[in-house]
């Protein structure tokens, strides 16, 4: 039963955006045993270095459903392993990393070119799929009510994250692309109680240390010293480690959209 042919429709089956949306990820203890059968699977294809899994990691189940829920459909045992995989260490502090708040616009040049830089980067793994915000934007997210904190080392900025306040451009906000008849908590949430993670981009040279997730978490704790009660963020399919680290700083897949271009976005919600 292992056979390409079958692998092929399971998985073209289970890692359909629109079959998670609609059935699998709404409610996996009625699929258990796909769930348990794509985990098991996965991780013997791997083991067996099979690259070709048809979709990307950032469609496994694991990805697209409530965590908790996710791990009700295991026993004891495994619930353990899962934990302590999708685990995060504290940072560092020996490593010599400082989150400092940026304020002074003087930094706008060095964070737009960092931006650039990943852009370029980025393009390399997919076109499209980080996009570039414009000078005016990085500017203006140096100011309220919007947030930027940096990463420093050594006095140099290697990492930044930017906590955005919508209610500046209604344009802006993700919670209009979400479908409020399905997410009632989100509907009920005024606009003014909620903040975006709108981009955590860390130098290449000092990544590995999970820099993007803590700093996530950072801009967690910012957003609740506001008396936010919700954090949105959209993050690319395609940017796998950009959507491991979202998941593991506990936000929960809402929604594939399709924005500027036809760029394609997942939606991540967390109530805080």
């Amino acid at each position: 039963m292992l056979d390409d042919l079958f692998a092929y429709r399971f998985f073209l089956a289970v890692h359909n955006p629109y079959i998670q949306r609609k059935k699998l990820a709404i409610s996996p203890k009625n699929f258990k045993n796909i769930f348990r059968l794509e985990r098991i699977w996965l991780k013997f294809r791997k083991a067996s270095e099979m690259k070709d899994n048809y979709f990307i990691e950032t469609y496994h189940l694991i990805y697209r459903s409530s965590f908790e829920k996710y791990l009700m459909v295991f026993h004891a045992r495994e619930q353990k392993k899962i934990l302590k995989e999708m685990s995060i260490p504290p940072l560092d502090e020996t490593m010599g990393y400082k989150i400092n708040q940026i304020e002074d616009i003087s930094y706008t040049e060095k964070i737009n070119q960092m931006q650039k830089d990943e852009v370029i980067e980025s393009d390399k793994i997919h076109k499209g799929m980080l996009r570039a915000n414009s000078d005016e934007m990085i500017r203006s997210c140096l100011e309220k009510p919007h947030e930027t904190y940096g990463f420093f080392k050594s006095e140099q900025l290697v990492g930044f994250g930017i906590l955005y306040d919508p209610k500046v451009d209604p344009n802006e906000s993700i919670k209009k692309e979400l479908d409020l008849s399905i997410e009632k908590e989100i509907a009920l949430i005024d606009d003014q109680d909620i903040m975006h993670i709108k981009l955590v981009i860390i130098d290449k040279d000092h990544r590995g240390h999970h820099l993007q997730y803590h700093m996530n978490k950072h801009l967690e704790e910012r957003a609740k010293a506001l008396g936010k009660k919700l954090l949105l963020t959209a993050v690319s399919p395609f940017n796998v480690a950009s959507v491991k680290n979202t998941f593991k700083s506990g936000f929960t897949y809402k929604k594939t959209v399709k924005k500027y271009d036809g760029a394609i976005r997942l939606i991540y919600a967390k109530f805080i």
